[in-house]
């Protein structure tokens, strides 16, 4: 616990979201004596089933934790999923088997950390991942799942792939990338039409990110990623950027593009979201932005996933300063390259938000419904 508050202070003290690695069960019993917690849906892809569901989008998901809790959070979103090659709702999929935990720590802009006699007034809102899990290190594929989408007579508009940040064995992960790149081939051949979405995260492992980012960025349509991850990416590259100026901004997703061969880049932040890259067809960016901010700031309003009412509702709301303010330096599109298309969206502005849990995961949602 002594090294838990000294992580989490520094972070915390800093406004900083991350992930991190819990390796003692008696840590994630203190965390839950100490601290108020709901349970709650994890993960991309669960999260975004969840999210499209309440908007009344059909999504097939592939889920590593069929327990009973996360069946039941699933329950009312439609959310489908792949058994004995077959499409049945996420409910009927329930199981015996305890539900896998990430304690995810929310803290909200002004509250007050106390170390000793030292006061730090949060500058942000924010949130930190802690992982005490070991089934995500060996990421387990569902053949029945790849199989049923590769020979579907219907293709999904478009297919996301994420959760890969918990693997630390390179030996793990070389063995699920031949089994997903040999599947993606496979899935564009027998659906052209299908766009393909790489959702970035904090790993835990920096090789891991660099080795399945050049394996399967080239496959992808986009990857999506926010300005912590990009600076990750940045630094791991060996370079330096500052993420206020936004023709640096530019200038690092174009190297990563470079260096990775990804076609367009979705990048998201509390002030703003933005698309980068090449026109993909059947898709519109700018909607996708839109509607993902507004997704994303309806679950950071009221704390759950929103109705298309409740959306509605959302709009209300002030745009981000900070977000229309960074647009205003922004290149003019006739110097960027023929080739390349740039849409922004500020994001829509709460000092106080409810949630800061999931909302990444919920904007996500909002940009793939775009290909519907």
């Amino acid at each position: 616990m002594e090294d838990f508050a000294r992580v989490t202070s520094w972070y915390i003290s800093r406004g900083l979201g991350g992930c991190a690695e819990i390796t003692s069960a008696e840590t994630c019993t203190c965390l839950q004596e100490l601290f108020s917690s709901e349970e709650a849906l994890g993960g991309t892809c669960a999260q975004a089933a969840a999210a499209l569901g309440t908007m009344g989008f059909s999504t097939d998901a592939h889920l590593t934790d069929k327990s009973a809790a996360v069946c039941r959070l699933l329950k009312d979103s439609g959310t489908m999923v792949i058994e004995n090659s077959k499409r049945i709702p996420a409910e009927k999929l329930s199981c015996s088997k305890e539900p896998i935990y990430h304690i995810i720590l929310q803290y909200r802009k002004d509250d007050e950390l106390i170390i000793g006699n030292d006061r730090f007034k949060i500058p942000c809102s924010n949130r930190l991942i802690f992982l005490y899990d070991s089934i995500h290190k060996h990421f387990p594929i569902s053949g029945d799942f790849l199989h049923y989408h590769e020979q579907a007579a219907s293709s999904p508009s478009v297919y996301l792939l994420s959760g890969f940040d918990a693997i630390s064995d390179m030996k793990i992960l070389q063995d699920r990338l031949d089994i997903l790149t040999a599947h993606l081939t496979v899935m564009r051949q027998n659906h052209p039409a299908t766009a393909f979405y790489l959702e970035e995260a904090f790993y835990l492992n920096p090789e891991i990110r660099q080795r399945l980012m050049h394996r399967l960025s080239p496959m992808m349509d986009i990857v999506g990623m926010n300005e912590e991850e990009l600076a990750d990416q940045i630094r791991e590259l060996g370079g330096t950027a500052d993420l206020t100026d936004a023709r640096q901004v530019l200038s690092a997703l174009d190297r990563m593009r470079r260096v990775y061969g990804m076609p367009g880049i979705v990048l998201h932040t509390k002030d703003y979201a933005l698309y980068y890259g090449k026109d993909i067809p059947g898709c519109n960016p700018e909607e996708g932005l839109a509607m993902g901010n507004l997704m994303a700031a309806t679950r950071a309003r009221l704390g759950k996933y929103g109705t298309a009412e409740e959306c509605r509702d959302t709009l209300l709301l002030p745009v981000s300063k900070a977000g229309a303010a960074f647009a205003e330096k922004l290149p003019d599109p006739a110097a960027l390259s023929k080739e390349d298309l740039l849409y922004f969206m500020p994001s829509l502005y709460m000092e106080h938000p409810r949630y800061t849990i999931g909302l990444g995961d919920t904007f996500t949602a909002g940009v793939l419904s775009c290909f519907a």
